[in-house]
């Protein structure tokens, strides 16, 4: 009797573990731009089409291609965005047998007008020779004279 139970659980945890591989689906695929070219620098999320949760994410090769393993959750959204491109979605439907799914890539119609660069100078710069103190880097001396801020 002993035997009997231990071989027949033995048998259902064998059984399950097939189960759950067949559920294993996958998506692939190459990002291009409007030039043929491939995109490497772009983001692949697989989304619930429900609630638009982030299940995934991929990065493309150097070619563009890409590759999704994903356990079967429903109806799916897979979007691929990239800077200076526009967002592309495609609906992976609920048991839906989809493995290729190939993306093009719109520019974006923007360029920048201008690019401004603010920098500050470190309180302290060390030289072979001495220390320099950037008064103008300095909270307190904001409002002050050069009497008290040498203090």
């Amino acid at each position: 009797m002993y035997k009997l139970i231990r071989r027949s659980i033995l048998c259902l945890f064998m059984l399950s573990g097939n189960l759950f591989a067949s559920a294993q689906r996958q998506v692939s695929g190459i990002i291009r731009n409007a030039q043929q070219e491939p995109v490497t620098e772009a983001i692949v999320s697989l989304r619930s089409q429900q609630d638009s949760t982030v299940l995934m994410n991929a990065v493309p090769d150097s070619l563009g291609r890409y590759e999704l393993r994903y356990t079967d959750a429903g109806a799916l959204q897979l979007a691929v965005s990239a800077m200076g491109y526009r967002t592309a979605v495609q609906v992976i439907p609920e048991n839906s047998n989809v493995s290729t799914l190939d993306f093009v890539l719109e520019m974006l119609g923007k360029d920048l007008e201008a690019v401004e660069v603010s920098a500050t100078k470190p309180l302290f710069e060390r030289k072979p020779d001495r220390l320099i103190y950037n008064v103008s880097s300095s909270i307190t001396a904001t409002g002050s004279t050069a009497l008290e801020v040498i203090r």
